[in-house]
């Protein structure tokens, strides 16, 4: 069995992941949203605890975007994804 999912990095963008991940959801593959460490809790606040969702820090802040989507392929290769959607 194939094991795909959705990683979608972020940064000060509450409103347009609320808007966006319940679309995601519809698809119904897991979702990772990486963002910087201050912001995990405001996004755990969005969805709960949406089994669907995992919210993550990256471990060091301020690094910039390509520092977070090395993260996200550091992620998936870890969760052991054999395709994945990065989205921003």
């Amino acid at each position: 069995m194939k094991n795909y999912g959705v990683i979608i990095v972020t940064r000060d963008r509450l409103q347009t992941i609320a808007k966006t991940v319940p679309r995601w959801l519809e698809q119904d593959l897991p979702i990772l949203l990486l963002t910087e460490p201050n912001q995990v809790g405001k996004i755990r606040e969005l969805f709960g605890n949406t089994k669907q969702v995992t919210v993550r820090g990256h471990p060091k802040r301020d690094m910039g975007v390509g520092y977070a989507r090395m993260r996200a392929v550091q992620y998936a290769h870890h969760l052991g994804m054999d395709a994945f959607i990065m989205a921003r």
